[in-house]
């Protein structure tokens, strides 16, 4: 009798300690999503087809999924600081260049340029004197297609 009460009195405190332990990691999960983690992050990676410089930022030329040429144009204004959207990277690995975009929580977070280091080369361009395309570096986010 007294083994049947103490095997009660154990089974009851493991199931005590288990329902605590259950609620302190939904309590942690509760906190991490509190402190700002993002509960969905998506980061696309293009092959890019050439880089155009220009004096307000970079044209950056690719092969969309339908095979015709997409344009994506990156504002110098995003470059910069720690709060920045935009970020460049030099290197000189065959799959150079390409552009990485990255959404967190379904909006835009930011863009890596992964271009060649060597600007002499066939991939790098200047885009010379166009007509007015200042409206074309006035955006908010890249377009979603690609």
């Amino acid at each position: 009798m007294k083994r049947a009460a103490s095997l009660l009195v154990v089974g009851m405190v493991l199931f005590v300690a288990a329902s605590a332990f259950a609620q302190a990691q939904s309590a942690s999960t509760q906190n991490q999503n509190t402190r700002g983690y993002p509960t969905a992050a998506y980061v696309k990676n293009i092959p890019l087809l050439k880089v155009y410089v220009h004096p307000l930022g970079y044209k950056l030329t690719f092969l969309r999924s339908d095979s015709t040429i997409g344009t994506l144009y990156v504002p110098l204004t995003w470059f910069g600081g720690t709060a920045g959207k935009a970020a460049i990277t030099y290197g000189v690995t065959p799959d150079r260049p390409y552009v990485s975009i990255a959404w967190v929580d379904g909006t835009f977070d930011h863009i890596t340029i992964n271009a060649s280091s060597d600007v002499t080369g066939p991939t790098w361009g200047s885009l010379g004197p166009l007509p007015d395309i200042s409206a074309q570096f006035n955006i908010q986010e890249p377009s979603r297609e690609f």
